[in-house]
């Protein structure tokens, strides 16, 4: 099991070399290395495959244009097998009825990706010349394409993004001027033809054959091969010629605008992706949430699935602790009492929503509270873990069905108390507590070999693995959750147990 728990990890590793990682992600250098050498060595290529066309430097470097041949397709191979093995890791492909089921279907996902049948045909001319006549190394010039990915280790990345939004929300306006367009080109095709085609009866021949001088007219100032030769003809270039400067204006100040309307969208919090799952929704916003967010964005928590994270807050812009977090952050301008807002978080498709308590409020318990009102009344199958300041008003929360309640005063009186009496136990409640390094507490569903096995055989198991077994949750009938911590050696394991231990990395 600790050799599998190798293979997990270092399989993370590769896919984290492979795909642009954030900067402060562990294998970040690494993968930032990886890029530039792979975009350094398809520009070689494309150098290669345009030399060796050249007769005398073809037959001159034959054998040196070879071997960089096979160096190459090996490289590109490696890394397509490379691909196909950690694509499962990539949480956008969907997810089957089983664990098999699942990665085949996030295989064949990725096999017939744009991405990856660009990196299939990089490497298939070298592999199957007897199958074609026609040498199609040119082929991997489409791997030019990968530069795209090096766009999404900046800014470029969200930029990529928010043109998409601007052509999608603007598609209606977009077509609408796509259809004038070809009016215009249409009736000047047909102006021209009229007023031309007796003088220049070949270059005019038909309406058809006009569209290309209307084309080259409309979107430039023609290529001079055809043009008018009658006074009439000149006229209609003449009108026509103009009417191409608004015939490029209009998609342009359409983009234009779109543009500069989604940046502000952004950066007020009105614009949010719809198609957000598994995310964690933070429903609020206290001097603790930059250490909260530092946490969420580690890599142990990453291995859960956990990418993304939506701060939905009332605030006029986004916090400047926000600001330092450029990917995988959504800021969302809005009251988290409303269940619009939380709509527009996609609350429904979350992993958990997370409900801070705003310590500078009069009431942020009360606060608090309603937030979770809010969120339960949308849906009662979304889990919710709200921060308490009172202990007192805990019996509220557990009243409407919380599932996680964080009471900051009970926390701070335990570990003061118990750091008094055993010292420096607050450092190792803080390490255990935070997923930034070493190990920390994991939640995870029984193992079927552990079922109706007692506690001390679990913790021997879990040994075993360099797992420490601390406690089990357990639901009565009445589907409350009741915890067992470090209970008696003979305690019986059930099948619907969860299980906390300490691990390094979560456990599979």
């Amino acid at each position: 099991m600790i050799f599998s728990q190798k293979i997990r990890d270092f399989k993370f590793a590769i896919y984290e070399i492979l795909e642009i990682s954030r900067p402060e992600y562990k294998y970040a250098q690494w993968s930032k290395i990886f890029d530039i050498s792979l975009f350094v060595l398809i520009i070689l290529n494309v150098f290669a495959v345009m030399m060796s066309t050249i007769k005398g430097i073809e037959l001159k470097h034959r054998a040196f244009l070879h071997a960089f041949e096979v160096f190459s397709v090996i490289i590109f191979s490696i890394e397509y097998v490379l691909r196909l093995w950690t694509c499962d890791l990539d949480k956008k492909y969907p997810e089957g009825f089983g664990k098999l089921l699942s990665i085949l279907k996030n295989k064949l996902f990725f096999i017939f990706s744009i991405w990856a049948l660009i990196d299939l045909f990089a490497v298939l001319p070298f592999y199957l010349p007897l199958l074609f006549t026609i040498d199609l190394r040119f082929v991997r010039i489409f791997r030019l394409f990968r530069i795209l990915r090096i766009l999404k280790a900046g800014r470029f990345a969200k930029s990529i993004i928010v043109i998409g939004k601007v052509i999608r929300d603007t598609k209606e306006q977009l077509l609408a001027t796509l259809g004038l367009i070809l009016i215009i080109i249409i009736v000047s095709s047909s102006l021209i033809y009229y007023a031309e085609c007796k003088e220049q009866p070949e270059a005019f021949s038909s309406i058809p054959a006009s569209l290309w001088w209307g084309v080259a007219t409309l979107t430039t100032v023609g290529y001079g091969d055809i043009y008018p030769v009658t006074a009439l003809g000149k006229f209609c270039a003449a009108l026509i010629a103009i009417s191409g400067v608004g015939v490029v204006a209009l998609p342009s100040g359409i983009l234009a605008s779109g543009l500069v309307e989604q940046f502000e969208k952004e950066k007020k919090g009105e614009d949010m992706d719809n198609n957000l799952t598994n995310h964690i929704v933070i429903c609020g916003w206290n001097i603790l949430a930059n250490e909260i967010i530092t946490n969420l964005l580690s890599e142990d928590i990453r291995k859960t699935g956990i990418e993304k994270i939506v701060v939905l807050v009332d605030l006029e812009e986004k916090p400047e602790d926000l600001k330092k977090f450029e990917e995988n952050i959504s800021f969302l301008r809005g009251d988290p009492t409303k269940k619009e807002n939380l709509l527009k978080a996609n609350i429904r498709e979350c992993h958990t929503a997370l409900v801070p308590s705003d310590l500078q409020a009069s009431n942020p318990d009360a606060e608090s509270l309603l937030v979770a009102l809010t969120i339960q009344a949308l849906d009662a199958n979304i889990y919710v873990c709200a921060q308490v300041q009172d202990s007192a008003n805990k019996i509220h929360f557990q009243n409407i069905k919380v599932e996680e309640i964080i009471c900051i005063e009970d926390l701070g009186a335990g570990i003061s108390v118990g750091s008094a009496v055993n010292h420096g136990l607050s450092a190792f409640v803080d390490e255990l507590l935070s997923f930034n390094e070493g190990c920390e507490f994991y939640r995870i569903d029984i193992p079927n070999d552990l079922i109706n096995k007692s506690f001390l055989e679990a913790s021997k198991s879990f040994l075993n693995k360099n797992i420490i077994l601390v406690g089990i949750r357990r639901h009565n009938k009445k589907n409350e959750p009741k915890l067992y911590i470090n209970p008696q050696k003979n305690f019986l394991l059930e099948k619907d147990d969860n299980l906390f231990v300490i691990a390094e990395s979560k456990p599979v």
